[in-house]
This record gives C-alpha cells, structure tokens and sequence, in this order.
C-alpha cells in the first residue's frame, strides 16, 4: 500500500530507474528544470493515479534504462481497472467527459478525466455530509470553518480526540463510503 509505504516505494522507483543519476538531478539546484531523485518518483505515482502512463512519465523525465518495480506495475494495473469499471458504468459521463477532453484539443485520457470527475464528485458528497456533522454537533458555529486541502478546518476548541472516527461513522452511515 503506497499510503503506508510512501518512502519505500519512492526507494524503489529511484533504486529500479537509477534517478540519483537522473539529467534532472544532475542540473544546478536554481536551474527551472532542477528536481530532486524523490520528486521524480513522487511525479510517477500522482500520474498514474490521474490516469497518465508510464511512458509519458519516461518520457517526459528522460529516464532510459530500468524495470518497473512490482508495486508500480501493480498500481498502473488497478488504476486501469478503477477506471475501466467507472467509465463502463458510467457511459454518459464517459461521453461528456470525452466531449470535453476534444473540446479542448486532447484526445487521449478520457477513462482518466471520467474517474477524476466521477471521484470527484463523491469527495463533495462526503464533505457535504461531513459538514452537516459537524453543524449539527455544534462543532461549526456562526459558519467559521474552512475548506481546506480536501477537508474543512473548524476552530481548535471545538476539536476532540474522537472527532475524526465520529465523522468516519457519520459519512459511513450516510454514504456507505467508508
């Protein structure tokens, strides 16, 4: 799981593609172009998980030799599968989606751009329901709150140790995500 292996997977993307010899690497820190071994293998996972590949991400970093570690290999495969099964399910926001992308002169993607969307929509939802939680149980007052890198920051003092698994169960029992 990237989430619990965060450090051992960015080892590995760096360790399998030798990115402490990268060009990029190797450019004077003040160059524009100038990033570090980690924020290279950190770009490889944000790309597949919004629905970029593996090739573009080569490409794009002038990586020449290595073999893709298990794990990537593993997420690009269920990533894929994620947004096979959104994009069949939902064939209406494919064709939008899709519309959209060639609108603006991109065809290539579109699974991608269907799962942000669809993803998205559900992280309203799930707000939605977090901050009617929170002013029913008088932990927003007068509105004060905000939002905030995808959660909503309330005042210190009405925060309490418990409150995180609180509104986990209330999105649970409104939702069913969990």
């Amino acid at each position: 799981d990237y989430c619990k292996n965060t450090e051992q997977w960015r080892n590995e993307i760096i360790d399998a593609w030798n990115l402490n010899n990268n060009k990029f690497v190797k450019l004077p820190h003040t160059h524009q172009d100038y990033a570090t071994s980690r924020e290279i293998a950190k770009n490889l996972i944000i790309r597949i998980l919004y629905g970029g590949g593996l090739k573009s991400w080569l490409k794009d970093w002038k990586v020449k030799k290595g073999t893709c570690p298990e794990n990537v290999c593993m997420l690009l495969k269920e990533v894929e599968q994620i947004q096979n099964w959104v994009c069949l399910n939902n064939p209406k926001l494919l064709a939008l989606c899709t519309e959209h992308n060639l609108s603006k002169g991109k065809d290539y993607n579109h699974a991608g751009t269907t799962t942000s969307w669809f993803l998205q929509e559900k992280e309203c939802i799930i707000l939605e329901e977090m901050y009617k939680y929170l002013v029913s149980n008088e932990k927003i007052q007068n509105d004060i709150c905000a939002l905030c890198n995808d959660g909503i920051m309330i005042e210190e003092k009405y925060y309490t140790p418990n409150l995180l698994e609180d509104l986990q169960v209330a999105v649970l029992e409104s939702t069913g995500f969990n």
